[in-house]
C-alpha cells in the first residue's frame, strides 16, 4: 500500500501554481497508464531558502494510498505555474537499468529521452508480510 512519495527538491523561485506526482504503470520500459495522482502542493507554500529538502507527496489521498503489485512503476514529477525547482540527482547507474530515468517535453507523451542520472526519491507505505 503506497501512501507517500518524497522528492529531494530545491526551490529557486516562483509563487504561483502547484506541484504533484503522477504514478504510472510500466509499459515497454516507459511510463504507461496513470495509476494515481498525489495531493497537489502550492508552489507558494514551499520554502526557497536554498538547499535541497524532502518534499512529501501523499499518493491517492482520497483512497488513503494505492495498492501495488510487485513490478516496475514510474513516478512522474508534474508542475504548473511559475515555480522553478530542481530534483536532486546522482550521476551514474546506482541501481536498475540504464533506461530507468526518462524525460518528456511538457504536454507530450513521448518518453524517448533517456537521462544518464538517477533522481533521489523515498517511498512510504505498508507491505504485506
Amino acid at each position: 500500500l503506497l501512501t507517500q512519495l518524497s522528492l529531494a527538491l530545491q526551490k529557486f523561485g516562483g509563487s504561483t501554481g502547484e506541484l504533484w506526482i503522477d504514478l504510472h504503470e510500466d509499459r515497454g520500459r516507459r511510463p504507461g497508464a496513470r495509476i494515481a495522482e498525489s495531493r497537489r502542493l502550492p508552489v507558494a507554500g514551499l520554502v526557497d531558502r536554498g538547499g535541497y529538502r524532502w518534499v512529501v507527496f501523499d499518493i491517492a489521498p482520497r483512497e488513503q494510498g494505492v495498492v501495488l503489485q510487485p513490478g516496475r512503476y514510474w513516478a512522474v514529477f508534474r508542475s504548473r505555474g511559475d515555480g522553478i525547482f530542481n530534483w536532486y540527482f546522482a550521476l551514474g547507474n546506482a541501481y536498475g537499468e540504464p533506461d530507468d530515468s526518462r524525460s518528456s517535453p511538457r504536454g507530450a507523451n513521448d518518453w524517448s529521452n533517456i537521462l544518464n542520472y538517477r533522481f533521489n526519491f523515498r517511498v512510504a507505505g505498508l507491505v504485506k508480510p
